[in-house]
């Protein structure tokens, strides 16, 4: 009998960290994995967000470094995915407004890429 695999997003954070220097920026990244439960899908978000990592040297000379810093979330998402299915969500910078009537207009929002 096969076993049922479900779809799983996962939140990562990755330091990146450039050689010489004291501090480290954090990353985040959301991944999508098939697993049978839980502990299935967080070995297979902690493969996945290995297979990631990298080492290069930038443009200066200097190794920068991405490494796996520990996986933030995961949440189960159905047998499925559909269009439209939303996978992250994060709150937001309260945004003072000049009245209570105000609309906005995503139509011409000026999208970018996420580099993914």
């Amino acid at each position: 009998m096969k076993k049922v695999r479900w779809w799983f997003s996962a939140m990562v954070e990755y330091a990146l960290h450039v050689e010489g220097q004291c501090e480290y920026r954090l990353v985040k990244s959301v991944l999508l994995v098939r697993a049978g439960d839980f502990d299935e899908a967080l070995n297979r978000v902690i493969a996945a967000a290995r297979a990631r990592e990298e080492a290069y040297r930038n443009a200066d000379g200097e190794l920068v470094r991405w490494m796996l810093k520990r996986v933030v979330t995961i949440d189960w998402l159905d047998s499925r995915l559909t269009s439209g299915r939303e996978v992250y969500s994060e709150p937001g910078e309260v945004v003072r407004v000049p009245s209570v009537d105000f609309s906005f207009t995503p139509e011409v929002s000026g999208w970018g890429s996420s580099g993914v």
